[in-house]
């Protein structure tokens, strides 16, 4: 546990005389604690506080930022940080893969650099997972990024991620007669897809915990 990180939110009495830890403590700000876990026996025990709506914490296993609505502790801020993500109708092989997420309130936001590799291959629409106890609230209306397919040495083309409750889905696009229509990333949709061949995006959508 870091400095800050404590056990308990203590209750203080009237007349009571504050020890300097205990002044201390006051002086971090919002409760520190060191996971979940120690912030759910922190409060409510003998000489502690109420756990009540609007109570604040940090936990420090993910640098998260979290606050209480009188039912449950719901998530504020998460920093960047990295995941692997599940994927459906995608064998990942050899490929490297470098995925980010971060949270601001109610917006996710996530990043993936995806190369190919020798053993990489798709069976149908590639679906990418969200990080763990998350799901999009979005169900396929709008797309919530631009995605790059790089088919190395000859070129790169553009298409779409839309968020839905199984996670965000890959498109790109086809000309009918005189507008562009959405198809499905496929193994062979832009482009036949060989080593070193990447995907790179950036998404932002709503999210929900699962």
């Amino acid at each position: 546990m870091g400095a800050n990180a404590q056990t308990s939110v203590p209750a203080f009495t009237s007349g009571q005389v504050l020890t300097a830890a205990q002044v201390t403590q006051i002086n971090t700000g919002i409760p520190v604690f060191a996971s979940s876990t120690e912030r759910d026996a922190a409060f409510g025990g003998s000489g502690e506080k109420t756990l009540a709506e609007g109570q604040m914490a940090y936990l420090e296993d993910t640098n998260s930022i979290e606050f209480y609505n009188g039912a449950s502790w719901k998530l504020i801020y998460r920093p960047r940080t990295a995941f692997t993500p599940t994927w459906a109708n995608l064998t990942v092989g050899n490929a490297t893969v470098q995925a980010f997420y971060s949270i601001s309130g109610d917006m996710m936001t996530v990043e993936l650099d995806f190369v190919w590799g020798s053993t990489t291959s798709v069976s149908g629409t590639v679906t990418q997972g969200l990080p763990s106890g998350f799901q999009a609230i979005t169900s396929d209306r709008l797309p919530c990024a631009i995605v790059e397919y790089r088919d190395t040495g000859t070129a790169n083309y553009t298409g779409s991620v839309f968020a839905n409750t199984d996670g965000l889905q890959f498109f790109t696009e086809t000309v009918n007669a005189t507008y562009p229509v959405k198809v499905a990333f496929s193994g062979s949709v832009p482009f036949s897809w060989t080593t070193s061949d990447e995907i790179r995006y950036i998404a932002t959508f709503n999210w929900q915990a699962v």
